[in-house]
C-alpha cells in the first residue's frame, strides 16, 4: 500500500521517509520510501499458521481493521504507520519452500529452477539471485552435455538432457 507522504506530519515524515523495519512476535511492518520519496509503501506480515485455501486465489480482501487489531499491542509508531492506512487493503499468500522443498528439481526432460524450486519470501530479496544462480548452473550444465555430446558423437540428447537436469537438481 502506498501513500502521498503529504498526509503526514513533518516529524512523521522524518522518521517515515527512511526504510524501517519492526520486527514483533510472529509479525512485522516494512515501509519504505518509493517515488522519489512522493509515496511510503507500507507492508505488513503476519505469521498464519492456518493453510491457505487450495485452488483459491493467491490474494484476498482486508481491512484496515483486521491490521489494526494484529497490531494493536505493537508501539505508537507502528500503530500510527497502520493508521495511514486506506480502509479497503489485500491479504497475500507468501510461500517460503524451505520448510516443504520439493523432493526434486527435475523429472525426465522437465525442471524447474527459480523460484519455482526455491521460493523463499519476498523481503528475503533472494529470489533474483537464486534465479540467476539456476540459469547460470543450467547453462554451463547444458554446455558441458552439448560439448560431450558432440566430443563423442553421441545421439542420446534426451538422454544427456535428462541427466543434465538430475545433476543440477543434485547441486542445487
Amino acid at each position: 500500500m502506498s501513500f502521498d507522504t503529504n498526509q503526514v506530519n513533518a516529524a512523521s515524515l522524518i522518521a517515515t521517509c527512511n526504510q524501517h523495519m519492526y520486527g514483533g512476535p510472529k509479525a512485522h511492518v516494512l515501509h519504505f520510501p518509493v517515488a522519489k520519496q512522493k509515496l511510503l509503501n507500507i507492508v505488513g506480515f503476519v505469521n498464519d499458521p492456518t493453510d491457505w485455501p487450495l485452488g483459491q486465489p493467491m490474494s484476498e480482501p482486508a481491512t484496515k481493521d483486521e491490521v489494526a487489531l494484529v497490531f494493536s499491542d505493537w508501539g505508537p509508531t507502528v500503530r500510527s504507520i497502520i493508521d495511514l492506512l486506506t480502509s479497503e487493503l489485500d491479504k497475500w499468500a507468501v510461500f517460503d519452500a524451505m520448510d516443504h522443498p520439493a523432493p526434486s528439481y527435475s523429472r525426465a526432460r522437465i525442471c524447474i529452477a527459480g523460484d519455482a524450486a526455491h521460493a523463499s519470501s519476498p523481503h528475503h530479496g533472494a529470489g533474483a539471485g537464486i534465479g540467476i544462480e539456476d540459469a547460470l548452473a543450467l547453462c554451463e550444465l547444458l554446455d558441458r552435455v552439448q560439448k560431450d555430446r558432440i566430443a563423442h558423437g553421441r545421439s542420446d540428447r534426451w538422454a544427456l538432457l535428462e541427466t543434465a537436469f538430475s545433476v543440477f537438481s543434485d547441486v542445487r
